[in-house]
């Protein structure tokens, strides 16, 4: 549907930050009606609102260099790429010279899979490692039946104390609520409390955790900011740090 949209470089690279992999189907053209070759540059053909099967709704069709600049832009990898219909003198208009070109994408912004499902009061993660909070945040995971520990670490920044004081969490485990702990220094930290074995009997765990302050909204940044919490180690491969486990 690549074609029928107004903004395909906006919905490419909103589609990028929601999904990990995409298999795209569109036509391409290598040159333009009026024969100009435009294959190797990259460009998309605007079209008139009869000039493809007399369809109002068609708009853009890009060149083979034009497809790819865009999906590099939006943050794509191409993992697989290959045609079929037209393979010479392909032009956006004429329904015998129709090309298709057929992409399996990579997402260069989607968060890799976690060991634990995000539930909501995170924000987006930056430089592909870690995410702030909000002051209230959730997640769920597979319980571990031997474990008697929930274990979660986490940063605390100095700008965050330097606005509140003081940090106190608690965290609310399948409806159980475990003790608070405060923080007053800032850096790495660890929340460390014993769950009661009753509540590891289930298919998952639902772990809700709530700070007593926060960091904002603020003009200069809109978002409500509670800690920070490091997922994945950037080296050669990203290795998940497991921050959030029952142990």
């Amino acid at each position: 549907m690549l074609y029928h949209l107004k903004n395909p470089f906006g919905f490419l690279e909103t589609l990028a930050r929601h999904t990990r992999y995409c298999l795209l189907s569109t036509r391409i053209a290598q040159v333009t009606g009026r024969g100009t070759e435009i294959a190797e540059e990259p460009m998309a053909y605007l079209l008139n609102t009869a000039e493809a099967n007399n369809d109002p709704t068609n708009y853009w069709i890009f060149s083979e260099a034009g497809l790819r600049r865009i999906l590099d832009r939006t943050a794509w990898d191409v993992c697989d790429y290959q045609t079929t219909g037209c393979q010479s003198g392909s032009d956006p208009t004429r329904l015998d010279r129709d090309q298709r070109a057929f992409c399996l994408l990579r997402s260069k912004l989607a968060d890799p899979a976690l060991a634990v499902e995000l539930d909501g009061g995170w924000h987006h993660m930056e430089m592909g490692s870690w995410r702030w909070t909000e002051r209230v945040f959730s997640v769920r995971l597979k319980p571990n039946p031997s474990a008697s520990m929930l274990r979660f670490r986490f940063s605390l920044p100095e700008a965050v104390l330097k606005a509140t004081g003081s940090i106190l969490m608690t965290a609310t485990v399948d409806g159980v609520r475990l003790p608070g702990c405060e923080y007053r220094s800032p850096g790495e930290q660890e929340y460390l409390q014993a769950i009661p074995r009753s509540v590891l009997k289930g298919a998952s765990l639902s772990i809700h955790f709530e700070l007593d302050r926060a960091l904002g909204p603020a003009l200069t940044d809109g978002r409500e900011l509670g800690v920070q919490v490091i997922f994945w180690s950037i080296g050669g491969t990203a290795l998940e740090l497991f921050p959030i486990s029952v142990i």
